[in-house]
């Protein structure tokens, strides 16, 4: 083990972490990964059977971790998920938003409104929901962390796929305003994208008889470019260390350095980069607009 690599497990060590859609194949590795570097992790997702694997992999490889199902979108279910981690493993210092869904894929006309709905219900509720159910606790001991998984989509429109894109823009916009809320209490805030990752939730999506004739093109992306979930896993350890801070607010790809970016950290938080803004002649968020004559 490096010496590098010695001082992010010796920070990340005894961190109580709470991953969603941690039965899922992101959520999997990224438990596997907090695990190994011996931090206390919460699996939390709707699917037992599925949570229930992540927790006996981590614990057969000598992690200690705590099954929770939790409905992300319900506000109950999230308040006892959060109650319950405190109980059992202690005050929450990461919260990774990673359940997600896809869904609704078609012309806005064509696809059924609920399904549609449904996306924002998970991706963006969800994500509300859970960071607001440990802040309060990060607020008062002035620290912790929370990563919210973004997507590349969010860059521009897909036509035929509004859903999914439009609640991870909805989502990384999100991430600004936690960042602004809690910047004075010690907090830092994450939007992040895997890639493109072979998931059965991506693959079922992108080959159905909807995905295959609207948006053929994903399939074929995903053949050629697929990422391993453990990318994404290694990116939420580096910004749980702590060394990356100061970008707190930022949404970051994947092929984003965070050493470089936060070299730069002065320059992106004076440019507002890294972040979603229309660029335009009017486009000054704290300016008033007014019609021209």
């Amino acid at each position: 083990m490096s010496d590098s690599d010695q001082r992010w497990q010796d920070s990340i060590a005894g961190q109580v972490v709470v991953v969603t859609g941690g039965g899922g194949v992101i959520g999997r590795a990224i438990c596997e990964a907090f695990g190994r570097a011996g931090a206390l992790v919460a699996v939390a997702d709707l699917n037992e059977a599925l949570l229930a694997a992540t927790v006996t992999s981590m614990s057969q490889a000598g992690g200690r971790a705590l099954g929770v199902q939790v409905d992300v979108t319900e506000r109950a279910s999230v308040e006892q998920m959060a109650a319950r981690v405190e109980r059992e493993l202690g005050p929450v210092d990461l919260l990774v938003n990673n359940a997600g869904v896809l869904g609704a894929i078609g012309p806005i006309w064509e696809v059924d409104p609920d399904e549609w709905w449904k996306v924002w219900e998970v991706n963006v509720r969800g994500v509300m929901l859970c960071a607001r159910a440990v802040l309060p606790s990060m607020v008062a001991r002035r620290r912790g962390r929370i990563i919210t998984m973004s997507s590349g989509t969010v860059l521009g429109p897909q036509k035929a796929f509004s859903a999914y894109p439009t609640s991870k823009t909805a989502v990384t916009r999100l991430t600004e305003h936690l960042a602004l809320d809690t910047r004075d209490h010690g907090i830092s805030v994450f939007a992040i994208t895997p890639g493109l990752v072979d998931t059965p939730l991506a693959r079922q999506t992108f080959e159905s008889l909807e995905g295959l004739k609207w948006i053929p093109q994903y399939k074929e992306l995903y053949a050629e470019r697929q990422v391993p979930p453990e990318i994404a896993a290694q990116r939420c350890v580096a910004l749980a260390t702590g060394q990356t801070d100061r970008l707190s607010g930022c949404y970051i790809q994947l092929a984003d350095d965070l050493d470089e970016l936060t070299r730069r950290a002065d320059e992106i938080e004076a440019d507002g980069l890294y972040t979603l803004r229309i660029r335009g002649e009017t486009a000054t968020p704290t300016t008033p607009r007014v019609a021209r004559p």
